[in-house]
């Protein structure tokens, strides 16, 4: 692993009303190093989306920490979450949610638009990675005249615009026939290779994670890797022997 470009240390988070809270996460720690793939594997319900969510700053922990190049992210301000999710991240979840008024390109140039780049611009670099991703042909068509594949490599062009350090991606062949799933994945791991990314990946597929760099599994609020190592329960802990 090289080195680390995110650290999470003892996160703890709960859902529902006082006196009925479930647990989710019971003081999971996670390092990963820059350039990694880490797939993540879980029971449905296990909290992997929710791990994805704190680490995107769509949510926050009850407790703990997480570290993103040496900042601080979990306890951020609104404004310093958003340049974060802007500037570092590149969203793809299982269902596409690309809006459907919009042509291949508009939807793609979103983030571009939303940090303040100019609109030409925006439109060249976002042409540019669409025709990266093989839909120089479908531009102006919009996500109705597009093809289940087709609309998720238009998600995955718009989590890449912003040439993001890492990329967080959440059962992204999930909505998929096998066919086109194993054309995305194929298309992400070739992304992730060509362009030196760092890729969190959530799937069920323990095939699919198998590509990956490295396979956890989420089991009982915690990480585990499959050589037997868990990941920590106290904070400070980085990786503890069972």
């Amino acid at each position: 692993m090289g080195e680390a470009i995110l650290r999470c240390v003892d996160l703890h988070k709960s859902f529902g009303p006082p006196g009925g809270r479930v647990e989710v996460l019971r003081g999971l720690g996670l390092e990963v190093g820059r350039g990694e793939m880490v797939a993540i594997l879980g029971e449905s319900g296990a909290g992997k989306t929710t791990l994805l969510h704190l680490v995107g700053a769509i949510d926050r922990p009850d407790y703990g920490s997480i570290v993103f190049r040496g900042r601080e992210v979990s306890a951020a301000d609104a404004s310093d979450r958003a340049a974060y999710r802007n500037r570092d991240l590149g969203f793809v979840f299982q269902f596409h949610n690309l809006l459907p008024e919009f042509s291949a390109v508009e939807n793609a140039m979103m983030p571009l638009l939303i940090r303040g780049e100019d609109r030409r611009r925006a439109r060249a670099r976002a042409a540019g990675v669409l025709q990266e991703l093989g839909l120089a042909a479908c531009l102006d068509r919009r996500p109705g005249d597009l093809s289940g594949g087709e609309q998720q490599r238009v998600a995955i062009a718009r989590a890449l615009a912003c040439s993001p350090a890492l990329l967080l991606a959440d059962e992204p062949t999930g909505n998929l026939d096998e066919r086109n799933a194993e054309a995305v994945f194929a298309l992400l791991l070739d992304l992730h290779r060509r362009r030196g990314m760092t890729t969190m990946l959530v799937t069920h597929s323990a095939r699919l994670a198998g590509k990956c760099s490295r396979i956890l599994m989420m089991e009982h609020g915690s990480l585990t890797d499959p050589a037997g190592s868990r990941y920590n329960v106290e904070a400070g802990a980085t990786q503890v022997p069972r």
